[in-house]
């Protein structure tokens, strides 16, 4: 699902908008037997809840918090989390990401994750919905060192089935990499523009109007995690290739619940595998 991009693109036209910016730092450190935080900034409208320690103080469970509820033309978001060493710690949401018509200013969010050795973040963020008219760009990079360990998936819905209300209009954009103490692991630069080839291709989205993506990293990758993954019997279709250093997870359907569904069947099967732990789903989840 890779379509050409150029890099001078991935900045929106902001000079017909008065944007909405927000920012959210975050930082863990390992303390004794505990993960705790150390650094919480914000600007703007993005927030943490108070953080759940369902495991144990050894993993941190923290949901981030988009105040407004969705994204409209100009908005744009950055999060940066950083993981000291040794440090655990599982993020989601409490609800979709609605992404509003932004015709033809358009929004952006970017993700910077920073892992230092011997830590492990879990990114389980609730869906995109992505309305008719919406242009969005979102750039997700991960940096990890040494022997840290990521899980992490993103699901897209375009248009609002429910509704009858197709994507007919607008564009996505968006830029995924992951490294390992420098030496990249995995890179992809994908564009989708309503009505356009890869959202009709058999070998794109095949009409469907749900997918997504999960993506896996550690220093030692079992060579059984595919196998692992095909026996889920799950709605939809998915595939899974393990790379040197990565495994990725594909998957496309029609419903969004499916496809969460499917997204954490996944991470279900991989946390028990690749970090031998048991699956913990968030409180949030069951709200």
């Amino acid at each position: 699902m890779a379509g050409a991009l150029q890099v001078d693109s991935w900045q929106p036209d902001l000079r017909k908008v008065d944007p909405w910016r927000a920012e959210l730092e975050l930082a863990y450190i390992r303390d004794g037997g505990r993960t705790i935080p150390s650094v919480r900034r914000h600007n703007g409208p993005l927030r943490i809840q108070k953080g759940l320690v369902p495991e144990g103080p050894e993993i941190w469970h923290q949901i981030i918090v988009h105040p407004p509820g969705g994204i409209a033309g100009g908005d744009q978001l950055a999060i940066d989390v950083r993981l000291g060493q040794q440090a655990k710690v599982l993020m989601t949401t409490p609800g979709a990401s609605k992404w509003y018509r932004s015709l033809p200013s358009g929004a952006q969010q970017t993700v910077r994750v920073q892992v230092q050795d011997g830590a492990c973040l879990e990114w389980l963020p609730m869906e995109n919905i992505f309305f008719d008219g919406s242009c969005a760009q979102l750039d997700f990079s991960v940096l990890l060192e040494g022997s840290a360990q990521f899980i992490g998936f993103d699901l897209f819905c375009i248009g609002r089935s429910a509704s009858n209300a197709p994507f007919e209009q607008g564009e996505l954009r968006w830029r995924t990499q992951i490294s390992r103490d420098g030496k990249r692991l995995f890179a992809e630069q994908t564009h989708l523009p309503a009505g356009g080839l890869l959202q009709t291709s058999i070998a794109g989205l095949a009409k469907r109007s749900v997918f997504g993506t999960l993506i896996a990293s550690a220093p030692t990758m079992p060579p059984t995690l595919v196998d692992d993954l095909r026996e889920l019997k799950l709605p939809g279709e998915f595939a899974a290739t393990q790379l040197p250093g990565v495994l990725v997870v594909r998957w496309r359907g029609d419903h969004s619940d499916q496809g969460l569904s499917a997204m954490r069947s996944f991470w279900s099967v991989l946390r028990y595998k690749l970090l031998q732990r048991d699956v913990c789903y968030p409180r949030i989840w069951s709200t």
